[in-house]
């Protein structure tokens, strides 16, 4: 039996010609075919005869290319080989190296030890003659001869070594395999100082068959320690319930921000800059005494008055340009007015968006509290492993830190709108709205006509080129001469013959503009005019930058908002359910991680949707702020 299956692994050649010998012998006489019939039959047991030299030379050929791939080999010329049947390995004849995986034992492996000299030139030269016709066995096959797989508990290839001189190279080399199985199992092994690397294995004590499911899950209980407490950097809330919108946040920041303070304070001090610039000069009146003691008189004594007349309706030019800046001031006022707005309302939403935060993040650690503890159970049971609810209680854990993050996110944004809107005092309370609210629609020329239409800052740009115009022009006016009259009245005492005579002085003058016509003034003035110029273009391409931008994130955030609620929240759901769910029914035939996994994708998502609603409000805020409506909510309904 052995010998049949053998003809199998050994030359097609010899098959060959048997086969051509009995078809031959059959087509003859009945004489023929008796004498065919014996001759199949010696030609039988001359192949199982040759079967292992055969297996041999096709042993000597494979190792002989083998040893290009497969250093480690050992050496030695006396070896007991190894063999044992198997199923034909796929593309055998191209394989150059053995893969354990390859080679499937179909039976017990028979020992064959066969000792030959590798240098004797007989044994050669039948090497070669074996390699020219076509070896008795392909590559792979007598590799796989070689190093046959090992079934056993080890796991690890059997070869026999015959003949070794030296016992302690078979030690060392079953030492080192030993060695290899112990590298590699700690091959994913954490370091000792690795963050939880001291943690000991959870190990299950031996069950009592007669305790209860009860019993059984207290046990499994004992082994877990309590999930940790969230700590909460608390606030005191409003106890009144009272609930605050977003129209009264932002009246209250109105009346109490000192921003807008400081904003009125600049806006004033350039309406009395602008009264300023337009009085005229104050005239200048006094007491004179002229040649008092000539021949013992008083001389003259009297009053004098000076004034200086402004020409060239430069007071006007003056008054005009302080009153561009104050126009300026004043729309300055408004863009800080939106600013405050602005800052409060994304507060306002940020707030809005942790108390959905808060609530969805305790759904999500309810739910993991609970697959747990139905792990738990189905460890107590026997159904599943002892690592998986270790793998459930890290998400319970971490979904209890998003919970926490949340609510001291939530109390520091209280912090902050109570100091954007100037009352330190405020109490957290309710905020009222929703995230779902719906977003106002506008188009982009739409908003760009209104932007470029109501903008507090483009229109201050412009009041301040008004007002270098005026400047300049003041300051080519400057070298035309102002006039100053001086007039006296004095009584004369010197003349004995008219005592007490009244006399009349007046004086008239005039600065030449010879040296200094001003220019440097007058050149400053021009530059600050183009400046002033230029300066309304970069803040009006500045705007249309931060419009694209603003824009690009409030569409495309509505968007991405509306995938996750009506693709993927309502997808994930499904699919978590369903995972589970086929998980605690068909048990192992569902994979562990499929629910760890699914599990993380949900909170993923659910993460992923709150960023997307925040990202959504505030774009809608940031584009209220270009466009500088009062009413974010209406802004849709204003026209250019």
């Amino acid at each position: 039996m052995e010998r049949t299956k053998s003809i199998s692994i050994h030359s097609p050649i010899q098959c060959y010609t048997a086969l051509q010998g009995c078809k031959q012998s059959v087509l003859g006489t009945k004489t023929r075919l008796i004498h065919a019939f014996f001759l199949c039959l010696v030609t039988v047991n001359l192949i199982g005869c040759k079967s292992v030299d055969c297996g041999w030379h096709s042993y000597r050929f494979a190792k002989t290319r083998a040893d290009f791939t497969q250093p480690n080999i050992p050496k030695s010329k006396e070896h007991a080989v190894t063999t044992s049947e198997y199923e034909p390995l796929p593309n055998a004849e191209g394989s150059q190296t053995f893969s354990a995986n390859e080679a499937k034992p179909k039976s017990k492996m028979n020992l064959v030890s066969h000792s030959k000299n590798l240098e004797t030139n007989s044994e050669d030269s039948e090497f070669k003659n074996n390699i020219s016709n076509s070896q008795c066995i392909p590559a792979s096959h007598a590799i796989a001869i070689h190093t046959p797989v090992s079934r056993s508990p080890s796991d690890q290839p059997t070869v026999a070594y015959a003949n070794n001189p030296d016992p302690a190279v078979a030690d060392s080399t079953s030492a080192g395999s030993s060695q290899s199985e112990s590298n590699s199992s700690r091959f994913f092994d954490l370091p000792r100082d690795f963050p939880g690397g001291d943690a000991t294995p959870l190990k299950l004590p031996r069950m009592d068959s007669s305790a209860t499911a009860t019993e059984r899950l207290s046990i499994v209980n004992s082994l877990f320690a309590d999930l940790p407490g969230a700590k909460v950097n608390a606030i005191p809330f409003d106890v009144e319930g009272r609930i605050m919108t977003l129209t009264e946040m932002q009246d209250i920041a109105l009346e109490n921000n000192p921003t807008l303070r400081q904003a009125v304070a600049r806006v004033e001090a350039a309406r009395g800059a602008m009264i300023q610039a337009g009085l005229y000069p104050n005239p200048t009146f006094g007491y004179e005494g002229d040649t008092i003691g000539t021949a013992d008189t008083n001389g003259y004594n009297g009053g004098f008055l000076n004034q200086q007349f402004i020409t060239a309706g430069k007071l006007g030019l003056a008054q005009n340009a302080a009153m561009m800046e104050m126009r300026a001031a004043e729309f300055d006022l408004r863009t800080t007015r939106i600013e405050v707005a602005t800052n409060v309302r994304r507060l306002y939403f940020s707030i809005l968006v942790e108390q959905e935060r808060i609530r969805l993040y305790e759904s999500i650690q309810s739910i993991s509290d609970e697959v747990y503890q139905a792990q738990r159970t189905l460890v107590a049971g026997g159904e599943s492993a002892l690592y998986e609810p270790l793998q459930l209680r890290v998400l319970s854990v971490l979904a209890r830190n998003n919970v926490l993050t949340a609510k001291n996110s939530l109390a520091a944004f209280w912090r902050q709108i109570a100091a954007a809107v100037g009352t330190p005092e405020l109490l957290p309370a309710t905020v009222a709205g929703s995230i779902d609210m719906i977003v106002p629609q506008i188009e982009l020329q739409q908003a760009i006509d209104m932007m470029l239409a109501q903008n507090a800052d483009l229109t201050a740009a412009q009041y301040r080129i008004s007002s270098n115009q005026y400047k300049l022009r003041l300051q080519q006016a400057t070298p035309i001469p102002d006039v100053t009259v001086y007039s006296a009245l004095q009584r004369d005492s010197t003349s004995p013959l008219t005592p007490n005579r009244t006399t009349f002085n007046l004086q008239v003058s005039v600065p030449v503009p010879v040296f200094n016509r001003n220019q440097g003034n007058i050149t400053s003035a021009r530059a600050t005019l183009v400046d002033a110029d230029r300066n309304y273009f970069t803040v009006k391409n500045q705007l249309q930058a931060d419009l694209a931008d603003a824009y690009n994130r409030y569409i495309t955030s509505q968007a991405i908002v509306t995938n996750y609620r009506e693709a993927i929240l309502p997808d994930q759901v499904r699919v978590y359910r369903a995972t589970y769910s086929r998980f605690r029914i068909a048990g192992q035939e569902v994979d562990f991680a499929q629910v760890v996994v699914t599990q993380q994708t949900l909170v993923q998502a659910v993460i992923g949707y709150l960023d997307a609603v925040t990202g959504q409000w505030q774009a809608t805020v940031d584009v209220a702020r270009l466009l500088q409506v009062d009413d974010l909510f209406t802004m849709d309904l204003l026209q250019p």
